[in-house]
Parts: structure tokens; sequence; C-alpha cells
């Protein structure tokens, strides 16, 4: 698909005034659904003081199976663990290694090695290809609020004020995408009181607004539509120069990031990245861009029905009770974590839980 194809939809971008920078800017993130990549991801988890009572650990591996950009194949692990096997979380299909080692256990260690395939997706808007329709128990699901899409609470009616001229679901969709692209920060007017409403969906060391893709989903969801978080990891460079886009190194420990879709009756579940749009827009290098400048253009048109492939699907769970724990459900899963009797444990903290996970290309 050439974006150009996108430019039939102009009515719901910000503006008339953004479209004569589109041509140039299409030349410079042009995503083809190409060939497969495969990765081994490592994560490996160590304690450096011995804990008191029962030590519990899970590390999410990849379990998003689409026959079009993703294949999970498999995770191995090693461990002095006295418990080690895979868990499947029931209401999401997500899948994680759970270790288990009983009091008194002065190092414990772990490692797990997952192997998946990725590559580039993109929508063909041009092209409705009439999908599978969704179950009644999948729409229920994906349109439902959540303790982490809570769309039912104040000022979700914004987005009925974001869509109001909109008169297709992707009219819609794309409309509420460039409202929260064209937001500067995450302190601006109703995005500050919507990002109070919603737990952070990712963590990434760079400075950016880390809400905007679980706010996206709240968004349409409060106007009907299905949509999702789906959580992984960057695993390799742009391959278009977008320092802000890519990982930088094989050490991935804090590359996790989230991404959003919106299911579209002609279309199926398209990809969306708000969140991305600003890092763009907001860090790349060498100077922030200003939002029309062509590298933030390129991104903004591009991360509404595209996607690089070099990015790890994990999983698309929220709101997760990890298995054998009595704790309070987590809101998401993109990290090894940790629990002792006492409390759960933050990487570094006094307990000496420490985690890294590399990664690696390997021959597709």
């Amino acid at each position: 698909m050439h974006r150009r194809d996108f430019l039939k939809f102009g009515a719901a971008l910000a503006g008339a005034a953004l479209l004569p920078h589109l041509a140039r800017a299409q030349e410079r993130f042009i995503v083809e659904q190409g060939a497969w990549r495969k990765f081994e991801i490592i994560s490996r988890l160590s304690f450096a003081r011995p804990t008191r009572g029962r030590l519990q650990a899970w590390v999410p591996v990849p379990s998003i199976d689409e026959d079009s950009w993703a294949k999970p194949l498999g995770s191995d692990w090693r461990t002095n663990a006295k418990i080690a096997k895979l868990e499947t979380d029931p209401a999401s299909g997500a899948e994680m290694v759970y270790f288990e080692w009983p009091d008194g256990d002065a190092a414990p260690v772990a490692e797990v090695s997952s192997e998946a395939s990725t590559r580039s997706r993109l929508t063909e808007f041009a092209k409705p290809r009439r999908p599978v329709p969704l179950t009644a128990e999948e729409r229920r699901r994906y349109t439902a609020s959540t303790t982490t899409v809570p769309i039912e609470s104040q000022p979700w009616g914004a987005a009925a004020a974001i869509v109001e001229n909109a008169k297709t679901d992707l009219g819609k969709a794309m409309a509420v995408y460039e409202w929260l692209v064209a937001k500067k920060t995450c302190g601006a007017g109703d995005l500050a009181a919507l990002s109070a409403l919603t737990p952070a969906v990712e963590s990434d060391a760079a400075p950016r607004c880390s809400r905007l893709n679980g706010l996206y989903v709240a968004l349409v969801r409060a106007l009907g539509l299905p949509a999702r978080s789906v959580y992984g990891v960057r695993v390799a460079p742009s391959q278009f120069g977008f320092a802000s886009l890519g990982a930088a190194s094989d050490d991935i420990t804090h590359e996790e990031h989230c991404r959003a879709e919106v299911w579209l009756e002609d279309y199926g579940w398209v990809p969306v990245d708000p969140g991305d749009a600003r890092r763009v827009a907001e860090h790349e290098p060498p100077e922030p861009q200003a939002g029309g400048e062509p590298k933030a253009v390129a991104a903004r048109v591009t991360l509404f029905g595209a996607c690089e492939g070099n990015w790890i699907a994990y999983n698309n769970a929220a709101d997760i009770v990890l298995p054998h724990s009595a704790a309070n459900p987590i809101p998401f899963l993109t990290r090894p974590l940790a629990q002792t009797a006492d409390a759960r444990l933050g990487d570094g903290g006094p307990e000496g839980f420490a985690y890294k996970v590399t990664v690696r290309e390997l021959p597709a």
C-alpha cells in the first residue's frame, strides 16, 4: 500500500494545512508487509539477597498469534526454582513462565528464552477485505469498561465532540487518533483530565506521554468501537532511521511498548499508535519536530493503519490476576515481576531483585 491512499480520508485529519506536506513525508516512512523476521528474547532474573518466605516470579513470553504479522515460536527456561512452568491467563490467553522458590533459597536465578517471528503491518484502506466478524464475546470484551479502560467515567463524553463531523467508523477512529496526536503534551486541556483517569499503559526510558495509546483505546470504546492495547517490546532499530521508534542495542530491558488496535468491520484489527507519533514529534533527533516537519508528518500519516516489524507482541491482557498470587490484579504484563510474602519487588529494590532482557535476530 502507498500511503497516498490515506489521503482519501483526509477529512479526519487535523486540517487541510497538513495535506501539502504529506506527499513528501510519505517517501520517508513507507511500510510494506515484507519478509518475516525472527528473534530470540532472553530474560534473566536474579536475587542478590535471601528472601523471607516463598518467592515467586512471572516472566511474559510472546503469545499473540496472527497469521499476517505475529508468530510465537515457543519458550524454554533454566532455573533453580522448585516450580517452573508455563501459565496462561484464562481471560486473554496471555502466556508467562511462572517460578517459585521455597523459603530459604539463598540465590534464586532464572532465565527464559523465547523465539518469535514478526513482520510489518499495513492496512490497505482502498481495499476493504471483509474479515471474519468478531464473536459476541469478543465484541463484549473489547468494548467493555474496565479498571484499565474506565470508559464510563467522565470526561469520556469528550469522545463525542472529537468525532462530531465523522460519518463512518473509520472516520471516527481517525478523528480520535488525530486529536490525540495533535496534543502537545499530556498536560494539554482535556488530555490532562483523561490521563488522570487511565493507568499508564507502557513504560519507556524516553520522556514522553506514555498514556496516549491507552487513551485511544478508551475513547474509541466510548464510541462503541472495539479496541484493545497490545503489549510487547521493541527488538530492533527502525529501518527508516527513526531513532525513537526502535531498540538501540541488544539490551531491551527498558524497551517495552504498547500499541493500540481498533476493529473496523471492513478491515479487521487496525494498528494505531498515537503514542509513537507524538514520540517522533517530541523526541526525534537531531531536533524536536514541530509537528509539521517531515519526520513528524511521516510518522503521523503512517502510524494510523501501519507499523514497522521491529517489535514483538507479548499479549493483549489487561487487569491480569497473576496465577498463584493472592495480590491485586496488575493492569498489564510487559516485564518480569517478582513477589515475596510481604510485597511485590521492584527491580533493584532492597531484596536485590534484578532482571535483564536481551535480544538477538535469528535467520528467518
